[in-house]
């Protein structure tokens, strides 16, 4: 399936609208006026692309401020961000592995979040 633009919460194919919630913006926000707004004023401020990260020896002060908000809006005492579901993923479960004995999980789960035998079994049979 094309698309000639971006879409929110709906696609329209063959003249046809249909529901859409898939991809990176399954919400329809990178299509949202406020929203573009926001990502243009961060791109003037930030840039498009910076490649460090938290452990470099300049360091953006958006990680700090960004997990620093986000802790204080979930109301904990610290919060994280990562680039990619697939690393939050495997992050979670790397943590959650230092203290619970199992993990049960249901057929087609990502394979981010599938225990480390299971998860080359798929890799080698695929």
């Amino acid at each position: 399936m094309q698309l000639e633009k971006v879409p929110t919460t709906t696609a329209f194919l063959s003249g046809k609208e249909y529901l859409y919630f898939s991809g990176t913006s399954y919400l329809g926000a990178a299509a949202l006026p406020e929203f573009q707004e926001l990502l243009f004023k961060a791109i003037q401020k930030w840039g498009v692309s910076y490649g460090s990260s938290r452990s470099a020896n300049i360091k953006l002060a958006i990680y700090q401020r960004g997990e620093t908000y986000l802790a204080n809006f979930l109301q904990t005492e610290a919060a994280v961000t990562v680039s990619s579901g697939t690393l939050a993923g495997q992050f979670a479960i790397k943590i959650l592995d230092t203290f619970v004995d199992a993990f049960y999980f249901m057929p087609k789960t990502h394979p981010a979040i599938l225990p480390k035998m299971r998860c080359l079994f798929l890799m080698i049979r695929n």
